[in-house]
């Protein structure tokens, strides 16, 4: 009777299975969730990482290409101070030369430093291009007296502005310049930097890649690419090399346009141009000189850039800032 009753009471007992399995399946739900968020996290560690270094990219770039104009100003205004007396008309070429190239350079760096992160390009917290620091003073400062001395027809003056200017923007350029990872001797001194590309640059773009085997179509009037700040067209050519190398293989077009104010890319057949990572990067090259971007997630990019002063851009405003088409002004 005795055993009877225990083997009853024991068979009342419930079995652990079900709650075995439930912990074990609230465990691997909490594992999984847990890796979820650090992949989330890796994911917006590695696209902040990418924006930091397309902004120091960009700076980078920025001050290779002003110092070659303001070297270009430099041998002009000498040549005109020695030839002038025989052949005046340089002395106006100078003249124009510096003031069409300092008054590009102080546009374009306004436009820059306003999409700067807080602590700087190189993320060290230095504001190495932030209004109001020294770096940023030290290129503004005697490019803005190079205006107006140019503007006075102060040849001697242009002369010696240009040069503060320049050492200014390459101690910028060396600051920004990231240190080398491996130890050893230093290397040979290059040449030179290699020259940046502009908007007539595109069309060879456009044929490497239909070299590689992809059909890139471009439409590019001559009268587009005529007098383009030199930004401008470094921040074309840059955009049209973004979207077509995000990573599609279909037949993509390239059109641009060149209006009053501003200068247009249109990029089509480019879907994965429209998120992610390169999203990021057309985003900041079109904020950087001072145009913006619109982006159809159906594979389409347009930037608009202005070509003159500043001048708020227009932009359409709507729910979600966004318009029926799926445009998404940036």
């Amino acid at each position: 009777m005795t055993e009877t009753t225990t083997a009853a009471a024991l068979s009342a007992v419930p079995s652990p299975a079900p709650y075995v399995f439930l912990c074990v399946l609230l465990c691997a739900a909490a594992a999984a969730l847990g890796t979820g968020a650090a992949l989330r996290r890796a994911r917006r560690a590695s696209r902040r990482r990418a924006v930091r270094e397309a902004h120091g990219r960009l700076v980078r770039e920025w001050c290779d290409l002003c110092a070659h104009h303001l070297a270009a100003v430099v041998v002009s205004a000498d040549a005109a101070r020695r030839l002038g007396g025989r052949r005046p008309e340089l002395r106006g070429e100078a003249r124009t030369l510096a003031v069409r190239t300092g008054r590009e350079m102080l546009t374009a760096l306004r436009r820059l430093v306003a999409v700067l992160p807080p602590d700087g390009p190189s993320g060290t917290g230095d504001r190495p291009g932030r209004p109001g620091g020294a770096a940023y003073e030290a290129v503004r400062c005697p490019t803005d007296r190079m205006v107006s001395l140019a503007e006075e027809e102060r040849l001697d003056g242009v002369a010696a502005e240009a040069r503060s200017a320049l050492a200014a923007l390459r101690e910028l350029a060396a600051a920004l310049r990231p240190p080398d990872p491996w130890p050893g001797p230093a290397p040979e001194p290059a040449a030179g930097p290699a020259p940046l590309p502009t908007a007539e640059d595109i069309g060879g773009l456009c044929g490497a890649r239909r070299a590689d085997g992809r059909r890139v179509a471009l439409h590019a009037p001559p009268a587009a690419l005529a007098g383009l700040p030199a930004v401008v067209g470094l921040s074309a050519f840059r955009v049209v090399e973004a979207a077509l190398g995000a990573g599609d293989t279909g037949a993509a077009r390239v059109v641009l346009g060149h209006g009053r104010e501003e200068f247009t890319v249109t990029v089509t057949g480019v879907p994965s141009a429209a998120a992610g990572p390169v999203a990021d990067l057309l985003r900041l090259r079109s904020k950087a000189a001072g145009g913006h971007a619109e982006l159809d997630p159906a594979g389409v990019v347009r930037v608009r850039l202005p070509t003159g002063p500043d001048r708020p851009a227009a932009r359409w405003r709507g729910p979600g800032n966004a318009t029926r088409s799926g445009w998404r002004a940036v």
